[in-house]
């Protein structure tokens, strides 16, 4: 599996507020590999080039994940979170 050192800048947008990751990383194949242990998967089919830049690509990447919280009655029941990524 080819390996590359990037530059990333990721913003992370969600309902519980918004943060931004950026710094040196790994491109393992299509995954990006941060120096925070995050690994965003399948990340190089969401980028496209800039226009005008040499080297440099930007995209949008949506993550779902289902967990587990509790209802009013006691009970718990499994939702699904979108968390939006601007790379």
């Amino acid at each position: 599996m080819e390996e590359k050192k990037v530059a990333y800048s990721v913003t992370r947008y969600s309902k519980n507020g918004d943060y931004h990751l950026h710094g040196i990383g790994k491109l393992k194949g299509n995954d990006l590999h941060t120096w925070q242990g995050k690994v965003f998967e399948d990340v190089v089919k969401h980028c496209s080039p800039i226009p005008y830049k040499q080297n440099e690509f930007k995209g949008y990447y949506d993550e779902f994940q289902e967990i587990e919280v509790e209802t009013k009655n006691g009970s718990y029941e499994t939702i699904e979170v979108n968390t939006e990524y601007k790379v």
